[in-house]
């Protein structure tokens, strides 16, 4: 994830990290924009998956990494330009995932 991706939450509108960088930046629902440094890739996991994205933020990141104020003219230097992704069209992406199920078994429940 390195572009910022819009989530539920009541007072977090986008979270973004950078994996290399170990760099997580939030956009509140204020549109106030923080990274927080140093941040492992298992707490950003924990983190966008947490039912509550709040409870988890003030438990788990608030107060517990360094922290900076940005600007949004400064979001590309702390997470780097966005992916391009290829584009796949439909049948082909089809036909990948039935291969792909019909040569491992179990495969298809990630489908």
């Amino acid at each position: 994830m390195s572009a910022m991706t819009k989530v539920t939450s009541s007072n977090i509108a986008e979270v973004g990290y950078n994996e290399d960088k170990k760099i997580l930046v939030i956009r509140f629902t204020s549109n106030s924009l923080y990274a927080y440094l140093d941040v492992p890739r298992q707490v950003v996991a924990d983190f966008v998956s947490a039912p509550s994205l709040g409870k988890y933020f003030g438990l788990s990141i608030k107060n517990k990494y360094i922290t900076q104020s940005i600007q949004e003219s400064e979001l590309t230097d702390y997470l780097g330009k966005p992916r391009v992704r290829k584009n796949i069209n439909y049948p082909e992406a089809m036909m990948a995932a039935a291969l792909i199920a019909k040569n491992f078994r179990g495969a298809a429940a990630f489908f």
